[in-house]
């Protein structure tokens, strides 16, 4: 009969991958508001990560709360829309803000002021 022969194996090596550190970016392209005005503010913008991918982005208009922003349909979080439903907002100054938060679960903030006349 043959010798048993003994297979040897070696260990698999694993690569250490380094934490996400990377901060998301946002950027805010457009704020408009319906007519009549006072009800929706539209706000468009830009959003993008390189360590983990962009998981989400909110808006708020003043102190509101923050609303789900919608990822376009192509372009993904790169061209992101939100409707903003906000009560009688009035004449005079106003500020957007955009957060955008990433699957590490790091958030970056960009506020753009706009007025209403």
């Amino acid at each position: 009969s043959a010798p048993l022969t003994r297979k040897t194996t070696t260990p698999a090596k694993f690569q250490k991958i380094e934490a996400d550190t990377i901060l998301p970016t946002v950027n805010i392209t457009t704020v408009g508001t319906t007519r009549p005005v006072g009800n929706t503010v539209l706000v468009t913008g830009q959003a993008f990560d390189v360590g983990s991918d962009v998981k989400e982005v909110g808006v708020r208009v003043d102190k509101g709360r923050f609303e789900p922003a919608e990822p376009d349909d192509e372009k993904g979080w790169l061209l992101w829309s939100a409707s903003i439903p906000v009560e009688d907002l009035k004449p005079g100054d106003h500020e957007v803000v955009a957060r955008a938060s990433d699957n590490a679960n790091h958030t970056k903030r960009e506020a753009v002021s706009f007025s209403v006349q």
